[in-house]
Order: C-alpha cells, then sequence, then structure tokens
C-alpha cells in the first residue's frame, strides 16, 4: 500500500484525503478496505471509490476501472503511470518498454544543465514538454562537480560555473514538469566537453583511466560518494515501488565503452562500475543501459543482462536493425539520435538539413523505437569547457567551438528551429499509431513558451582593463606554482597550492606563462621542441609579436599545435620576452592513448638561436583566470 505523509492535492482521479500522521506510524496499524462504483464526470469512464481504513484514520480516493483505458483530459504521465500505486519500474523485456506495467514510447531530449544558464531551464524543459517529449536526458560531468581532488561543488561553491551545478534543482523542476529523466552519470562521458568530463588532475596522478585500475575505481568511488552524499535527490528521485512518482526512470553506464579498447574491451571495469551504481542507488529495479553504435562496436561495450541502446545519425535502419539482431525480443532505442553535429575552430559550421533529419526520425519511429535527441537544446560550451579531438593526421588535433549549438531542435539562444516542427509533426503522426500508450490528446500539455526577446546593445564602451603585467600579478601570483622539479613543465607539471596550504595541484585550464631570461632581439630565431600545446603568443614587452591564425593553413606557422619544431623570428627589440601557451581543450574521444594529453610545452625547452632558451622556473605562472582569481 502507499500512504501520503504530505499534503494531499487533487488528481485527474478524484480527491485523495490523508492523515497528517507520519507515514511511519500508519504504516503499522492494520487496514481494511471497502469499495464500490459510481460515474465519473470524465467521459463515459466508470470510477471505483475506495475507502481505506489505517487504524482510525480513513483514507479515500477514486481511481478508473482500468478496462476501460480511458483517463480525463490533461492527465500527467505521472498519474498515467501511477494511478493503481506503483508495482513495477522501467522494464526492457519484449518489444516495448513498459513502465509500471504499462506499455511506454521513450521520447527524450538531451539538454545538458550545465550548458544552460539556470534562469532558462525551466524554459528549457517546458519548450521540450510543449514538442510532445515526456523525458529530459542528461549527463553528470565529473570534471565540474569535483573540479579538484578533495573540493565538490553541486552549486554551492565560489567557482564560475558553480551556479550551474545545482542538479538537485534541475531535477525538481523536472520533476514539477511532470517530465521523466534519463541520468548519464559517466564517469566518462564524451559530450564534446574538456577530457571527455574527466577530471583533469587525473593526469597528474593516474596513467590508467577508464580501466578496472584499482586507483582509478577509487577515485571514481569517493566521487559518487560525494554525489549521493550532497544531492540526496539523485538516489531518492527514482521511480521506485510503493513510492510516489519520481523522475529517474534509468541511468546510463560510462558511455561509448566499445570504441575505447584495442580489442577486447575491460569487461571487469564495466561491471564494476555497473556494481558501484547499484550500490548508490540501491534499487535493484532500476533500469541500467549502455550505448554504442550497433554496426561500429557489436557487442564491445556491452555488460551481460544489461539493455544496449543505439547511437545514430546515418542509416538509423540498419543501426536498428543490427541493434535486434545482436539483442533480440529487447526494446529498441537510439540513446542519441544526433540531430546534427559540433563544430571545430577553423572548420565550416556543420550544417545537417531538415529533409534528412525527418527521413531519420520517421525511420527511427517507423521501427516502434525510443528515441533521444542528441541534442534537445545544445547550449554553450561556457569557460574553458569545450572538448576537442585528436586524429593520426593533419591537422592531428581540433578543438571545438564555444558554442554548442549542435543544429538542435531549439538554437543556443532557445528558439523553435524547423527541426521543432517537422519532430513536432511526426511524433503526432507515429506515436498515434502505436497502442495501448497515453493518448497524446488526454495527456497534461503545455503551450509552447514565448521565444526570448533580443536586444541589440550596440558599441559598449570598455570602462576597466588590466595591463599585463597586473594580470601576472593579480591573477599569476594568485597561482604561483612552487618551483617545479623538472625545467619546462607542461601545465599538468605545475604544482600550484589550493586553498590547503599543505597540498599541491596542476594547472587545469587557461594560459601557462614561460617568462625567458634572454633578451629579444631583431631576427633572433625561436624555435619549439616538438609541439606546442595547444597555441603560443610570443609576447616582447608584453606585446604579442606573432600573428593569429584565420585559415587552416595558418597551423603550419610557430606557435600552433598543428606543427613539430616551427621557427619565429622576433621582429623587434626589447626589455624581456615570454611565451604564453593557450590549453584550447583537451581531448574528449578515442582509443587510450588519445587521453594521455600534456598542456603547455610537454615535448621541451625552446630553442633560442639553436641554443636552449634560458628560463627561471620561479617565473612560470598559470592563469587559470577563476573567479576566485579575479576577485583578489
Amino acid at each position: 500500500m502507499r500512504v501520503l505523509n504530505r499534503p494531499a492535492r487533487k488528481s485527474h482521479y478524484g480527491a485523495l484525503e490523508a492523515s497528517a500522521e507520519p507515514a511511519e506510524s500508519l504504516r503499522n496499524q492494520s487496514y481494511s478496505k471497502t469499495s464500490n462504483s459510481e460515474e465519473a464526470g470524465c467521459g463515459q469512464t466508470r470510477l471505483a471509490r475506495h475507502d481505506l481504513r489505517v487504524g482510525s484514520v480513513k483514507l479515500s480516493r477514486a481511481i478508473e476501472f482500468r478496462v476501460t483505458g480511458v483517463r480525463c483530459q490533461n492527465t500527467s504521465l505521472y498519474d498515467w503511470y501511477s494511478a493503481e500505486g506503483i508495482t513495477a519500474s522501467l522494464k526492457a523485456d519484449g518489444k516495448y518498454f513498459t513502465l509500471n506495467n504499462q506499455k511506454i514510447l521513450i521520447l527524450s531530449g538531451a539538454i545538458h544543465y550545465y550548458r544552460v544558464h539556470p534562469e532558462y531551464w525551466r524554459d528549457r524543459l517546458l519548450k521540450l514538454k510543449a514538442l510532445g517529449l515526456n523525458t529530459v536526458e542528461t549527463y553528470v560531468p565529473w570534471n565540474l562537480h569535483q573540479p579538484m581532488l578533495d573540493t565538490y561543488d553541486f552549486g554551492t561553491g565560489t567557482d564560475h560555473m558553480s551556479q550551474f551545478l545545482n542538479i538537485t534543482n534541475f531535477l525538481e523542476i523536472a520533476q514539477e514538469l511532470g517530465l521523466f529523466v534519463i541520468l548519464r552519470l559517466g564517469p566518462y562521458i564524451c559530450s564534446e566537453w574538456e577530457f571527455g568530463g574527466l577530471p583533469s588532475y587525473l593526469l597528474e596522478t593516474q596513467e590508467k583511466l577508464r580501466i578496472s585500475d584499482e586507483k582509478f575505481l577509487k577515485i571514481v568511488q569517493d566521487f559518487l560518494d560525494a554525489l549521493f552524499l550532497t544531492v540526496p535527490l539523485v538516489k531518492d528521485f527514482v521511480w521506485r515501488n510503493g513510492s510516489t512518482p519520481y523522475p529517474i526512470i534509468a541511468v546510463q553506464v560510462e558511455n561509448e565503452y566499445g570504441r575505447f579498447g584495442y580489442g577486447l574491451p575491460d569487461t571487469v571495469y564495466l561491471s564494476t562500475i555497473l556494481a558501484k551504481f547499484k550500490s548508490k542507488f540501491e534499487n535493484e529495479d532500476l533500469l541500467f543501459f549502455t550505448s554504442d553504435t550497433p554496426s561500429i562496436s557489436g557487442t564491445l561495450g556491452a555488460i551481460p543482462e544489461v539493455l544496449m541502446t543505439a547511437k545514430i545519425q546515418n542509416n538509423s535502419g540498419a543501426e536498428l536493425d543490427e541493434l535486434m539482431r545482436l539483442q533480440p525480443d529487447r526494446p529498441l532505442m537510439a540513446a542519441e539520435f544526433w540531430t546534427g553535429w559540433f563544430d571545430h575552430w577553423l572548420e565550416s559550421h556543420q550544417v545537417r538539413d531538415t529533409k534528412w533529419f525527418s527521413e531519420e526520425l520517421s525511420e527511427i519511429l517507423r521501427r516502434n523505437a525510443s528515441v533521444n535527441f542528441y541534442m534537445f537544446h545544445g547550449g554553450t560550451n561556457f569557460g574553458f569547457m569545450n572538448g576537442a579531438n585528436v586524429f593520426d593526421h593533419w591537422p592531428y588535433y581540433a578543438p571545438d567551438v564555444t558554442s554548442n549549438d549542435f543544429g538542435a531542435l531549439l538554437s543556443e539562444a532557445g528558439d523553435y528551429t524547423d527541426k521543432y516542427e517537422v519532430a513536432a509533426s511526426i511524433i503526432n503522426t507515429f506515436y498515434s499509431k502505436v497502442d495501448e500508450l497515453p493518448p497524446l490528446q488526454q495527456l497534461e500539455s503545455h503551450e509552447r513558451p514565448p521565444e526570448t526577446n533580443k536586444t541589440a546593445y550596440g558599441n559598449v564602451p570598455m570602462t576597466h582593463f588590466m595591463k599585463f603585467q597586473d594580470i601576472i600579478l593579480v591573477v599569476g601570483k594568485a597561482n604561483e606554482p612552487s618551483i617545479p622539479e623538472k625545467p619546462w613543465p607542461s601545465m599538468e607539471e605545475l604544482r600550484i597550492k589550493p586553498i590547503d596550504e599543505t597540498k599541491f595541484r596542476g594547472q587545469r585550464y587557461g594560459f601557462i606563462l614561460y617568462q625567458l631570461e634572454d633578451k629579444p632581439e631583431p631576427g633572433v630565431v625561436l624555435r619549439a621542441s616538438g609541439k606546442i600545446k595547444d597555441m603560443a603568443y610570443v609576447l616582447v614587452d608584453d606585446i604579442v609579436v606573432n600573428p593569429p591564425y584565420s585559415l587552416p593553413e595558418d597551423l603550419k606557422k610557430f606557435g600552433f599545435w598543428a606543427t613539430r619544431e616551427a621557427d619565429f623570428v622576433i621582429p623587434q627589440e626589447g626589455t624581456h620576452l615570454a611565451v604564453m601557451v593557450e590549453n584550447l581543450g583537451r581531448n574528449n574521444f578515442g582509443k587510450p592513448h588519445d587521453f594521455e594529453q600534456r598542456k603547455g610545452l610537454p615535448d621541451g625547452p625552446l630553442k633560442f638561436n639553436g641554443a636552449e632558451a634560458k628560463i627561471d622556473n620561479s617565473k612560470i605562472f598559470a592563469l587559470e583566470f577563476t573567479k576566485k582569481d579575479l576577485e583578489e
């Protein structure tokens, strides 16, 4: 039985009267029930009135006879799938998913809370619901929630991104709107996000990532402990038997693991992550799943008895057919139907037209597959958090741009697109053809929220600025590292003192400044050893003297990631010389060796007219531009 210990509310199936007594005290009392039938005022639906007596307390409610299958107008999804109490979670057996033993077609859209300003969370979720979608999917970025080894942030921190990290509030809004939630906890998320969501300090302490290495799994466990301790809603907001309706119906284990290794995958690692998730959620009935591209990965990223889902861009019919072959007698799901694509710097903007989108979506729904639009709303890679890709051919590395528009159904600004309109039409057509689903016309709907107002700000005069030496004094000194153990350290090899004066950390993001002792003179040749990671600025007396890039061919010059041992001729005389290297974003996808990365000058010293340049390691500065740096 289900006893409420909160104020009763009016639902579509009548009034429910509940005692203010604590639920726990009621559970321990005997109860009896009686029922009678009466006509309801909603169409021809016949209701049964149930009187439930618990001790001296009478609980009454009216519910429909299940044989009618008819609900009132504006029935919420939560009410529809819990009308007689919750006895089953999301199941993936047979041709269709079922929730509480009733058929459900998951129509989901990806919105990453950390890519959208919290002021817009409700607006974006309302627009998702207005399309007719019933679920929102989001990743959980480890590197934002645990920015340093002993620091966690779930919305109460003091950094620029802290306000984006209140996942509790995001889940609460989803619940208020009656949406289901698919949670993708990683620990690796890809997501075109810095280092695939992995924290950069792993590069300081950890040689092995995403495998069953004891040290790596211990760090993962520490993060999960903090997440579930600090954000109890992650566990408490799971749809579970005997409960009131809650939003989280499924959780993904890892991500695209079938593409990671060199051969057979580390199944011990996958099973260990699954076991850790199960332990934390304390719910054996919660549905877990993996996600890969069936035609490429086959079962390499799969876990026995765990649902496999597909990532799809083109040839959706063939991908789903392969998924069905690999996993017969289970429902099909496109856990990522890529609505567009991301952009790299120096590449043309990626555009996928509505005709392609319409054909692929129709093919997915024609097979009665559930779908998650990746992305429904792409948002923005704020700060230094964009990801990147690496290749075995020129230009070898490509950083993502700040925008994550992705050709999504909502634009980066949250505006409706042609794909939104196409999706609305196709969903309405195909959804009505599947028997035993909640009729869309009877489900609680929501009018489309208006698009946000746009304003042309015109010229904005800059009233405050900092000279470069002031930046070094304020930002650099705030993150002044101890003298590195080796010359020419990379960002990850710096040793910066955090709040605790006894501990040190490497540099995460931003710029690393190497101040040289050589005097700049016209005609002197500066040469890089190996590659610069990722982009260098040569400064003579604090003025940048090397040209920026504007074309792909520029990457062949000194200062850019695509060229080894390039030369730069210093054009002018000065009193002091420095090289500042920018981290443009860590790679977020690939094989194990692709995740072994260092930023700055990891390949060794700069050469000054053929000899190693002179450097004082006490004059190497980390310019991270954190909120704390700028407030000091």
